[in-house]
């Protein structure tokens, strides 16, 4: 069991971990919306057939597999957050416990 003061800590730093958490799920897939924007597809005034076709596919694929991935990341900065909570309850619950036990 930790004291009140370590748990408290401990949310900080869970707290820290979910925004910066938050703040890099942000920028995941900024590289592929860049190459979608630059490369749109299907564009047959720029370009068409066989190796259009696979640009699209693997474009979207990467796409989809970012976007996961960033769902991933912000579910588990929740999970920091709900942790944090946790420890935070924990802590004001040893604090209400150690102020009712009366002084030897």
């Amino acid at each position: 069991m930790s004291d009140p003061a370590t748990l408290r800590a401990r949310a900080g730093h869970l707290r820290s971990a979910a925004r910066t958490l938050r703040d890099q799920a942000a920028g995941l897939g900024q590289d592929v919306r860049t190459v979608r924007s630059r490369y749109p597809v299907p564009a047959p005034a720029l370009w068409q057939g066989t190796a259009a076709t696979q640009f699209a596919d693997a474009l979207a694929a990467a796409s989809g597999a970012v976007d996961a991935i960033a769902r991933d990341v912000l579910a588990h900065a929740e999970h920091c957050d709900l942790l944090a909570a946790g420890c935070e309850s924990e802590a004001g619950r040893l604090d209400a416990a150690t102020a009712s036990t009366p002084a030897p």
